[in-house]
């Protein structure tokens, strides 16, 4: 079992207010927090894996249960304001202690042989929270431990409450849970090829993937890091997996999921660097593509369906300053289709008229 340690970060950037319903006595374990903030969330979970996967550190995974944990605890502190990782009522203007921290979140999270959390307050900013955390030794060796492998996350705000701004992060281990990650737990791949993390080293012999609805793979040998191809259309992707131990009655089951999304986190253009524009060709049933480059680069040119799936890519070379133009015709009689643009500076993306 780790120490526990605080740290109070002294910032502050203004946040809406948050529904102050107060939590009394220990929790049960059945409380789901209102969630506050999930954008800032994800980014301070995005942090974390991002530092593991710096240090060759394997993912950690996600889970309902720990983020519930974590919220129910930012909450109750900022609303019976103290700042403590044991849970405390505000009764007659005074603390009262509730219960410990691992009774707490014990309650909401089975775990087993490993439990860590970190508290923080004083700032909405992840930038300045991570920071803190991770210039304090404490919590850095939580955020990094290969022995942790599931994780949960809370932010709340009181603006009647000393710090106003408060974070917690729980890390653990549950019995006879194996996680599957995707892509370090993304929420969306732009790129139908992923890499998966798969927990169970040194427990399991065997392993079997599959895609959605797809059927199971064949049986293979176990390995922790495996690369992966999600089916064809866009949208929530699922990847199940099934581990069994050779010559006992061991098993697992786990799953993730991704969103696969071909134009997520697309910028907009600079007109400084490219123009293009897309117009029918009668002359040869075709779809005129113009692009101005204002300097000499790589450029690619794929066409996707409306589903996501890749159909054709023209890779068309190192193109100098000034226009070009490509005739373009679609394979399949379809009457829509993307086209995205790709440079070595730029990416942009068109919808792509078939014309008869």
């Amino acid at each position: 079992m780790k120490f526990l340690l605080l740290i109070v970060a002294l910032f502050g950037i203004s946040i809406l207010q948050a529904q102050t319903n107060k939590y009394t006595g220990c929790a049960d374990g059945t409380e789901v927090p209102a969630i506050i903030n999930i954008a800032l969330e994800t980014d301070v979970f995005e942090r974390v894996n991002g530092i593991r996967a710096g240090l060759g550190v394997p993912p950690l995974k996600r889970v309902a249960e720990f983020d519930n944990s974590a919220r129910y605890h930012a909450k109750d502190m900022g609303d019976d304001n103290y700042f403590d990782h044991q849970s405390f009522d505000r009764v007659s203007g005074n603390l009262a202690f509730i219960c410990s921290t691992f009774t707490r979140v014990g309650k909401f999270y089975n775990w087993s042989t490993e439990i860590a959390e970190n508290i923080g307050a004083g700032t909405s900013d992840p930038a300045s929270m991570m920071d803190s955390w991770i210039n304090s030794p404490g919590h850095y060796e939580n955020m990094i431990d290969a022995n942790s492998w599931e994780f949960g996350i809370g932010y709340y705000f009181n603006s009647s409450s000393d710090f106003q701004h408060y974070w917690c992060q729980n890390f653990g281990v549950r019995a006879d849970v194996y996680p599957l990650v995707i892509n370090y737990d993304s929420s969306v791949t732009t790129t139908r090829n992923v890499r998966l993390y798969l927990y169970g080293t040194g427990v399991f012999d065997e392993m079997r993937l599959k895609n959605d609805l797809d059927s199971w793979g064949a049986w293979q040998p176990f390995q922790a890091n495996v690369s992966w191809t999600l089916s064809s259309t866009q949208g929530n992707k699922t990847v199940d997996l099934e581990l069994r131990k050779l010559g006992t009655s061991a098993s697992a089951a786990s799953s993730d999921i991704i969103e696969y999304d071909i134009f997520a986190g697309f910028q907009p253009l600079l007109s400084s660097q490219v123009q293009s524009s897309i117009a029918p060709n009668p002359f040869k049933n075709s779809t005129k593509l113009s692009l101005v480059l204002s300097e000499s680069q790589q450029v690619t040119i794929e066409l996707y369906s409306l589903a996501g799936k890749l159909v054709v890519v023209l890779n068309k070379g190192k193109l100098g300053v000034g226009a070009h133009f490509f005739d373009i015709t679609p394979p399949i009689n379809q009457s829509i289709w993307i086209c995205r643009i790709q440079g070595e500076h730029f990416t942009e993306i068109k919808k792509l008229f078939r014309f008869h």
